[in-house]
């Protein structure tokens, strides 16, 4: 898919046919035209697509218990969201049968509003069936990776959601943290990141930080394997907001001039097998944000990194999620990945505590970025020690004993 940050080009790009897979009737599929690489070889298949018709409607926990209280409360109406407010909300009327939104006119029965208030881990879609609302949740059994993924709304109901794969989120949630701030600490690890930089996002995922590199102005190519994948980022409103309105994020972002309008181009298939058709030293900045080591260890291998390693420009620099170093199972696959790193031709790689991931670089030297807002970075001493390593100094690194990354 090619973006651009022009909302008018986003207006007039049109969808040439559409990809068909064992998905849930409830999860609408984005079109697009693509051709998939299948070996190694082929040149990467870019695609060109525009978004389809706007998704059905999400309920999630938090906006259940909304309205279960409502009820409790004998509220006659009041105004809900089911976009995990990233539009404006909608007037929910409650009856003694169930709730009546006014997109519908129909009634979702109450037994539904409350299956969807015990599942704080799922988003169901509003759709309509024989007279009535009803629920579905937003699930698939991804073909690609043998597992399923599913919408993983935000405790408070408000915000930008992730998604589980196999029981795994793919951001951080936590204190003062969601997928928003995790991904600007991700491209803050990849700082300075300018207009016009050439950006590879190894795996589109929901879109989040192609999108916000795509809003600074730069140049992204991002991949994806996995048709479900795709679809649930067509089904996440945010995933929307994010793509169609790259230089619209909030954050206080500088506006742009024509010239640094930033661009966003999506290759279907696996990123492993993609890499090789790609020219040597054909990014400035590479994001590396892989599933589990369980679910895609092809993406921790030497041979990929050796790969990135030749797409990397000499003065480049990548960031490649490991989770949070300090923890045990963080601390042994980031053992691993440095010593891969630098045994596949980086010649420099530090932990970035603040990220969760290691940047790593072909210069001597290499630091983790400076946190946004803050002023100097330190880190305790036994944290800074073996954070650097370079060249020889890699047996030196060591957090763990064993060095396998389960």
């Amino acid at each position: 898919m090619k973006y651009s940050a022009n909302p008018a080009v986003l207006r007039d790009s049109a969808a040439m046919s559409s990809v068909h897979t064992q998905l849930p009737r409830s999860l609408p599929l984005r079109r697009y035209s693509c051709c998939r690489a299948a070996l190694p070889e082929a040149r990467p298949a870019s695609c060109s697509w525009a978004f389809a018709a706007a998704p059905p409607p999400l309920l999630c926990a938090a906006t259940a218990c909304q309205l279960l209280a409502g009820r409790a409360a004998s509220v006659a109406s009041l105004q809900v969201s089911l976009d995990f407010d990233s539009s404006p909300p909608v007037l929910a009327t409650l009856s003694p049968a169930g709730v009546v939104f006014s997109f519908s006119g129909l009634s979702l029965p109450w037994a539904a509003v409350s299956h969807a208030a015990d599942d704080s881990n799922g988003a169901h879609q509003v759709l309509e069936s024989d007279g009535q609302l009803h629920l579905e949740r937003l699930y698939a059994f991804s073909a690609s990776t043998g597992r399923p993924v599913s919408l993983f709304p935000p405790p408070s109901g408000t915000g930008a959601p992730s998604a589980l794969v196999a029981g795994f989120a793919m951001h951080r949630f936590g204190k003062d943290v969601c997928p928003r701030v995790d991904t600007q600490r991700k491209l803050g690890a990849l700082a300075p990141l300018r207009p016009g930089a050439r950006v590879l996002d190894c795996c589109t995922g929901l879109g989040y930080t192609a999108a916000a590199a795509c809003a600074r102005g730069c140049v992204v190519t991002t991949a994806e394997l996995d048709d479900c994948m795709q679809a649930l980022c067509e089904a996440n409103p945010w995933s929307r907001v994010a793509l169609g309105v790259a230089l619209a994020q909030p954050g206080g972002l500088p506006a742009l001039s024509a010239e640094q309008v930033g661009s966003l181009t999506q290759l279907r298939g696996d990123v492993a097998s993609l890499v090789g058709a790609m020219p040597t030293s054909s990014f400035d900045r590479i994001l590396h944000d892989p599933p589990s080591f369980s679910l895609a260890g092809q993406l921790y291998s030497a041979e990929f990194y050796a790969e990135l390693a030749r797409l990397l420009a000499p003065r480049g620099r990548l960031y490649h999620y490991i989770g949070d170093p300090s923890s045990a199972h963080g601390a042994k696959v980031a053992k691993g990945a440095i010593r891969r790193l630098l045994e596949a031709g980086f010649a420099s790689a530090c932990i970035d505590p603040h990220a969760h991931g290691i940047v790593a670089s072909h210069e001597a030297f290499i630091r983790a970025a400076r946190p946004e807002g803050s002023k100097q970075q330190r880190q305790p001493a036994r944290a800074r020690e073996g954070l650097r390593v370079r060249g020889a100094a890699a047996a030196r690194f060591s957090y763990a004993d064993d060095d396998s990354e389960e």
